[in-house]
């Protein structure tokens, strides 16, 4: 098994991962996958940004029951909180 190197190019808000580049969403600080692979995410705040239909996004600053989990239901920009306990 290989270790992965990452270039990181912040300038262009894009990072590169083993030949994938990521989007950088400013906005959300996370690394959004390609439009083409569902994916597990985290970052800070609501994600705002386009993603494959069932991507799981979770918001490292939640504090309800209703701000931690979200997931893509369009395949765009639509996300759905997932209501947590506790």
């Amino acid at each position: 098994m290989s270790q992965s190197t990452t270039n990181f190019d912040m300038s262009k808000n894009n990072i590169l991962v083993d030949g994938v580049n990521l989007t950088f969403d400013t906005m959300t600080n996370v690394a959004t996958p390609p439009a083409t692979q569902a994916a597990v995410v985290a970052g800070t705040g609501a994600p705002t940004f386009a993603a494959k239909q069932g991507t799981l996004y979770l918001n490292l600053t939640g504090n309800s029951v209703s701000t931690r989990a979200y997931i893509n239901t369009t395949g765009s920009t639509t996300w759905t909180a997932i209501t947590t306990v506790a």
